[in-house]
């Protein structure tokens, strides 16, 4: 261990310990630390044999490799001893891990620290940055490809406006192109080897000291982590998982499309995740409410509105904790998202007060104001014109009922029209917002996003819900609507309408997701019907190659307009959906089972859009959720509310003491939400150990590394005979499986 400690550079003197008392140390567990030290010491060998032959490669990624081997030691230690201990309750469990690492201590996955990027001035230094695996052939670089990508966006969009070339039509198109062996791992090599036969490239062929670092790779792979190896495709990493459904390989998904999409599909899981045990509570809450009694029913439906309010505030206490994972993971605590000026924004040419220059572009605050005033009062009237369908759709609906339609049709296709009104309203709003914003003329990327996110949300609310609070609050007040009309036999009973018409928006919105596939494909149909079939096609080295960008300019941009990404509208159905739970799930406990099925649907219609029929988007990174976290707590507040009104003057259960009942229940509602937010802090203990762990590595980093005069040992020769078990022979099987399975891979190639 000295001399991996010599060539990795760490200093040990402050890591020396006395061991008094091993009695706390299991025979099992020295058992498993001496075939680890064995597995050390072969593979630490290996290294020190290649490095000897002079091979530059070994010294180059010397890090990490150490890091691959300490891996390789304790996953096949720990392999090796259950091998011969087998264990029913291990096979079903499977936890295999006696010896655990930092990781395994903290039950978290290995994060690495992030520092900025710099170019040390040693040897030493120049194998700390991690390399990733970036094409087919195994090239390791500081940089995976979406990095890449992300630096080059970044460098073009300080240095040119290209976003005001693409809207003055001097640009076709700008976006980064799909990497087809990265996606879904199709090899790349076909493209170029016209290129290579018309000597336009050379081949890369490897030298032999490459060969003999990819070989020992090979060896050590199999225990390393998810990210270390490009071994599965985007695709087939996030291919349904029919046990946890919810799942997405998020790995995966940053390492492509970047941090922005991967915390949005981050959050899309997790919300699936919290919604199953609600599911099952929803079923058997609205079983029991059905065959209650009267005085039973009050008590289910207080009960319920408990677990809404508790699962609602968890919901969003422990997203905060894993929003801050996530940043540690990806090393996104200290992102700040660089401020691009629209290209949209028209100004007056001014000399900047801050820097001097003379030509920064500048409009009045005051008139962007008046301006905002003029889009809110058009927004009002566009509300106007929503409630004013509604009322409409009650009329229709109690003239079904006078008329003595079918009850089943009397509620349900009132409640269909409600939902076509809403996605029509939805929909005409949605391009109107976009002219509003324009118009506007916002000059900062971030505020025309914020100003958008605004006017959605607020319209979509009203235009969602405003039927909803009609008839949970305001029935009385239209008592010739009968708004709680259910047939002839059931005169009042909101809860049963409620339920009606979240019954119908839940199953259409699961029924959507059709359409939104169908579309892009029957757009690439007519797109490909309406080329020319008669155009001569050109031979050229290049041709693949420009096959490739033309079929990639013809798919879907994943937007929600021009200057937005298309997360914008994917947050949205799911912040709608689930005020719809927070706020009426009361009224209908069976939704939480139809929202869970509707987000798996969601998930998978999600990845296919994105790595099947939508262009590459810029990655972009991403700390939080921003202003969506805001709304969702803001939804949780509006719930208790809402809550303790269902139960008090919709549910019919409560008749006598209302106003004092209704007092108490939002007392005792609100106190139950801070008392769980008082109890769950924002950090988990685990980002609070790793930010200190990663300050303390980073620190070292910097500050360079130390270099001390520790003397190297020769270790001596183990006894693996160890309780009747030969493990020194199995050892030696495992290096033979992995020098054997190496030599079928050389052959292979």
């Amino acid at each position: 261990m000295k001399i991996i400690a010599k060539e990795l550079n760490i200093d040990q003197s402050h890591e020396k310990v006395e061991l008094i008392n091993d009695k706390d140390i299991t025979r099992k567990e020295w058992e498993i630390y001496y075939i680890y030290m064995e597995i050390l010491q072969h593979f630490g060998q290996k290294i020190q044999n290649l490095k000897k032959k002079g091979n530059t490669q070994i010294q180059e990624n010397q890090a990490f490799l150490y890091k691959l081997i300490f891996r390789k030691a304790l996953g096949d230690a720990n392999e090796l001893w259950y091998k011969n201990h087998p264990s029913v309750m291990s096979e079903i469990t499977q936890n295999k891990s006696i010896l655990l690492n930092l990781w395994g201590r903290l039950n978290v996955d290995p994060v690495a620290p992030y520092t900025e990027f710099f170019q040390p001035n040693n040897e030493v230094g120049n194998s700390m940055w991690r390399k990733y695996e970036v094409n087919e052939k195994g090239l390791r670089s500081e940089f995976i490809n979406m990095e890449k990508i992300k630096i080059t966006h970044a460098i073009v969009l300080k240095n040119i406006n290209i976003l005001k070339m693409i809207k003055e039509l001097i640009v076709t198109a700008y976006f980064p192109i799909h990497d087809h062996y990265q996606l879904q791992a199709i090899p790349k090599s076909p493209f170029f080897e016209k290129l290579i036969e018309g000597e336009f490239m050379q081949p890369k062929e490897d030298t032999e000291h490459e060969y003999e670092l990819k070989n020992l790779f090979n060896e050590l792979k199999d225990e390393a982590e998810p990210t270390d190896f490009d071994s599965d495709s985007l695709e087939k990493s996030s291919a349904f998982n029919f046990r946890i459904p919810w799942h997405v390989s998020i790995n995966s998904m940053r390492d492509y499309f970047g941090e922005k999409i991967a915390l949005y599909f981050s959050f899309l899981s997790y919300f699936t995740k919290q919604l199953w045990y609600m599911a099952i509570i929803g079923i058997i809450a609205q079983g029991l409410i059905s065959a209650s009694t009267e005085q039973a029913k009050s008590t289910m439906i207080i009960l319920f509105s408990l677990a809404i309010i508790i699962w609602s505030t968890f919901f969003i206490e422990f997203w905060k904790r894993e929003q801050i994972l996530f940043s540690v993971q990806f090393g996104q605590q200290n992102f700040e998202e660089d401020e691009a000026e629209r290209p949209a924004f028209q100004g007056k040419y001014i000399r900047s007060i801050t820097n001097d220059d003379l030509n920064e572009e500048f409009y009045s605050p005051f008139l962007r104001k008046m301006k905002q005033l003029f889009s809110l009062a058009v927004s009002f009237l566009i509300i106007g014109c929503v409630i004013g369908s509604v009322l409409g759709i009650f009329f229709f609906k109690n003239l079904m009922l006078q008329q003595k339609a079918d009850p089943f049709y009397a509620q349900n296709v009132p409640a269909l029209l409600n939902f076509i009104q809403i996605n029509f309203f939805n929909f005409v709003y949605q391009k109107l917002s976009d002219i509003f914003n324009m118009y506007e003329n916002h000059k900062i990327l971030s505020s025309y996003e914020n100003s958008l996110i605004a006017k959605i949300f607020i319209f979509m609310f009203v235009n969602n819900f405003n039927s909803f609070f009609i008839i949970s609050f305001l029935s009385g007040y239209f008592s010739q609507l009968q708004l709680c009309k259910v047939s002839e036999d059931i005169q009042n009973d909101c809860f049963q309408v409620l339920s009606n018409q979240m019954t119908v928006i839940f199953l259409s919105n699961i029924g959507k997701n059709i359409p939104e596939l169908a579309t892009p494909y029957i757009k690439a149909f007519i797109t490909k019907q309406m080329k020319s079939k008669t155009a001569k096609e050109v031979e050229h080295a290049f041709k693949l190659i420009d096959s490739a960008i033309d079929d990639q300019m013809e798919l879907e941009p994943y937007q929600t307009n021009e200057e937005v990404d298309g997360t914008v509208n994917d947050y949205m159905e799911l912040v709608i959906q689930f005020s719809y739970l927070a706020l009426f799930g009361l009224a209908f406990p069976s939704c939480y089972i139809l929202a869970f099925v509707s987000n798996i649907i969601e998930i998978q219609v999600d990845k296919f859009k994105l790595i099947r029929v939508s262009r590459r988007p810029f990655p972009q990174g991403a700390a939080t959720i921003g202003n969506w976290l805001i709304i969702l707590e803001v939804i949780t507040f509006f719930g208790i509310f809402s809550n303790s009104g269902l139960i008090v003057y919709t549910s019919q259960t409560i008749q006598t003491n209302q106003i004092v009942i209704f007092s108490v229940l939002l007392v005792v509602f609100l106190a139950l939400k801070y008392f769980i937010r008082f109890l769950v802090p924002d950090e988990p203990e685990s980002a609070t150990i790793l930010n200190k762990r990663h300050q303390y590595v980073v620190d070292k980093v910097v500050k360079g590394f130390a270099q001390t005069g520790q003397k190297s040992y020769t270790p001596a020769k183990i006894n693996l005979k160890i309780g009747g078990v030969i493990y020194s022979q199995q050892v030696s099987q495992i290096f033979n499986q992995d020098e054997s399975s190496n030599r079928n891979e050389e052959i292979a190639e």
